[in-house]
């Protein structure tokens, strides 16, 4: 699901050995379908862009 998600561009992984590597790895080659992606982000949707930043309030 973040691998399809144009917010989160670079998922964040960890393994501590080559075993547990190979699995992440795979995941780059799987595609999720359309319908699947669609019934996750209609319960996790894309927040609003903040718009409250501190630098901008100065």
């Amino acid at each position: 699901w973040i691998l399809a998600s144009a917010f989160a561009p670079s998922p964040i992984v960890s393994a501590r050995s080559l075993g547990q590597l190979s699995p992440v790895l795979a995941a780059i080659d799987f595609k999720m379908d359309e319908a699947t992606l669609g019934m996750i982000n209609a319960v996790s949707p894309m927040p609003a862009p903040a718009t409250d930043r501190l630098e901008e309030n100065l």
